[in-house]
């Protein structure tokens, strides 16, 4: 997430513990929204702070699961097609409704 970097070294030191709330994740509904049925999804998220040349550069790796529970049908669902694009908008949306919460 490069708009970190822009923003200054403060903010991520606040969007840190944001970020690992479980509550944010339940409420990114990225694999509900491609699945059409209510899927909570499973999230790896690393925070690191400098880039290859040590240089202070937040960013985040994330590893996400390629479906999700299905908490009414008691069942995995696994999702063929993950749309970047989609991903990328409502990953978007969310951070920066984090940042404006904040």
């Amino acid at each position: 997430m490069r708009v970190l970097s822009r923003i200054g070294v403060s903010l991520p030191l606040i969007l840190v513990s944001r970020i690992a709330d479980p509550h944010f994740w339940n409420t990114f509904d990225f694999f509900s929204t491609v699945s059409g049925k209510t899927l909570k999804g499973g999230y790896i998220v690393v925070i690191q702070t400098h880039g290859r040349n040590g240089q202070y550069n937040p960013h985040l790796h994330i590893i996400a699961t390629s479906g999700g529970w299905d908490e009414q049908a008691q069942k995995w669902v696994h999702l063929g097609y993950l749309p970047y694009p989609m991903l990328h908008k409502k990953w978007q949306w969310h951070a920066l409704e984090m940042v404006r919460e904040t």
